[in-house]
């Protein structure tokens, strides 16, 4: 309308690349009462100072590759909306704000990167290698697990411990974890899974089942439940601890009102500067105050570039106008019970990244390298003669996937991970994320619709089955209570009995939507590493049905 986008309004044909017939239609439309005219609104420049203001530059390390990091500035806040007529920002109605939740996202330690494949190890097939590779042994290994106070371990609880080795795709030596499983009936928990370096014992991670009866409140404050896990995290993990930053806010008021699990990330902290893909994430239940969950993701042998010579904030935000710049476009807003398109200002990186070099003062992406016009993100180098060519360059043509700026690579037969997936299955809900990923992002809203369930293991870098593919996309359309009750479907797959206690209802209904197939023998292959590819041609079979 007037040259200006209007809301969120798309339409969405696909269309059989073969033989031109149309296979499916999405269009979305935001109904308005009343549309603001475009008069009388504040010049650019002025927005470029309330935007300067309120979402200033900040500089952050982000990984580039080879295990580099380079130094990048981005705006604060780069989804901000400056109202077009006051220069102030424009503070969305809550019917119409985009989800901004927070989840533990991303990681594990180094050791569950998906440049690694893991094996799991029988305790007896552990025996014969544990002399040559000096792992620790259960017994070891349980008494650190139930030398923790702050998790309640009990040794009572003990049901088993499974090893499991990491062998590296670089020269990198292989690695071997060991997870615990405790399970007990008390009231606060049912149990919990903790898993440590099997050659050192150092604490990698930790999840706990919490059972509350939906009638407490919380009784800690946020001031107590952060100092719960700062305190936490510096017993248990001190050498990457005291080089860590937190740069959130916590509260010393107790809102009872809220039930949650607040989430504590310390983000690794280099020459001053935040890199966020190194971090110590911990949950605290602020009804019992005890440690819900522990996750470190840290990588001890990234190199860092300098932070000397490099640019200002305000000359980093005179090229990202330069290079960006900002735009009009018109959002949904409601007041008084009336639907009301109002225009702002938002910027302009539709089609481009956001991120300056803090060295060369360029516009880059995220990982750093130059970006120039004539990149083709929607284009695939390796996926020519490949079987899910059409669906996957079907999918990059709408924006349902995407690739990093710069790079065509979309690796069609590695193994897709928790975070890789579920950002493809949100896309079936309209959601659509950036390179590269921000997990954050991808994990609150998958809470906050139903595809993560609180005894789910959140870990962006876990590599998926295909089963899984099928539980995420039956949640993200809404049938998962259905496909809960598993004793009333059956999936005709000759292996059927490959398919995990809880799941068959999932399969059955994937199968029955079209989303899966199965191979020329009738098998599934449930248990199978769920690839990228075949990820990709779920999604496109639920669109194309």
């Amino acid at each position: 309308r007037h040259g200006i986008r209007d809301c969120w309004d798309n339409a969405m044909i696909t269309v059989n690349t073969s033989t031109g017939e149309v296979k499916n239609m999405r269009v979305t439309l935001t109904y308005c009462d009343k549309i603001q005219p475009d008069e009388n609104l504040i010049s650019e420049v002025n927005v470029q100072s309330a935007f300067k203001e309120l979402s200033p530059m900040r500089a952050e390390y982000k990984l580039s590759d080879d295990d580099k990091a380079v130094l990048l500035y981005e705006p604060s806040n780069p989804q901000i909306y400056i109202d077009a007529l006051s220069g102030k920002e424009f503070n969305k109605h809550e019917e119409y704000e985009k989800s901004n939740m927070t989840a533990s996202g991303g990681g594990g330690d180094r050791d569950s990167h998906e440049s690694a494949a893991a094996a799991d190890f029988t305790e007896q097939e552990l025996n014969q290698i544990s002399e040559i590779n000096n792992l620790m042994s259960v017994d070891e290994l349980r008494k650190i697990a139930e030398g923790m106070p702050e998790l309640g371990l009990n040794a009572d609880d003990y049901k088993n411990c499974s090893y499991n080795k990491v062998n590296y795709s670089d020269d990198k030596e292989s690695a071997y974890m060991a997870s615990l499983v405790y399970e007990t009936n008390s009231k606060d928990k049912k149990g919990g899974r903790i898993t440590l370096d099997a050659k050192t014992g150092e604490l990698l991670r930790y999840w706990s089942y919490l059972d509350h009866s939906g009638t407490e409140v919380p009784k800690y404050s946020g001031v107590q439940t952060f100092e719960t896990a700062r305190t936490f995290a510096e017993k248990y993990a001190s050498n990457q601890y005291k080089n860590t930053m937190f740069d959130g806010e916590v509260s010393d008021k107790i809102d009872t009102e809220d039930i949650k699990m607040p989430i504590y990330n310390f983000y690794r902290l280099v020459n001053g500067y935040k890199y966020g893909d190194n971090y110590i994430s911990i949950c605290v239940d602020n009804i019992t105050g005890k440690i819900c969950s522990f996750l470190k993701s840290w990588n001890g042998s990234i190199s860092f570039e300098s932070a000397d010579n490099i640019i200002t904030p305000d000359q980093a935000f005179e090229s990202l106008m330069d290079y960006v710049g900002i735009h009009l476009r018109y959002v949904p807003h409601k007041t008084d019970d009336i639907n009301e398109a109002v225009i702002v200002y938002e910027l302009n990186d539709d089609t481009k990244p956001y991120w300056i070099s803090a060295h060369s003062g360029s516009l880059v992406t995220g990982n750093g390298s130059l970006y120039t016009e004539n990149n083709k993100p929607f284009e695939a180098a390796d996926i020519v003669g490949h079987y899910a060519e059409n669906q996957i360059k079907s999918l990059l043509a709408v924006k349902m996937i995407s690739l990093p700026e710069n790079e065509t690579a979309f690796r069609p037969d590695e193994p897709i991970t928790q975070g890789e997936l579920l950002a493809f299955v949100e896309s079936l809900k309209g959601m659509s994320y950036p390179m590269p990923l921000k997990y954050d992002s991808i994990y609150g809203y998958a809470r906050s619709n139903g595809l993560i369930k609180s005894d789910d293991i959140a870990d962006s870098n876990a590599l998926c089955k295909r089963e899984d593919g099928t539980k995420y996309i039956i949640r993200a359309l809404g049938y998962d209570n259905i496909a809960q009750m598993s004793d009333i479907f059956t999936t005709g797959f000759a292996d059927e009995n490959m398919i995990s206690d809880g799941m068959k209802g999932y399969v059955a209904l994937a199968k029955g939507f079209g989303v899966i197939g199965g191979n020329p023998d009738s098998t599934f292959e449930p248990q199978g590493v769920l690839t990228r590819a075949d990820a990709a041609i779920m999604i496109y079979n639920y669109l194309s049905r």
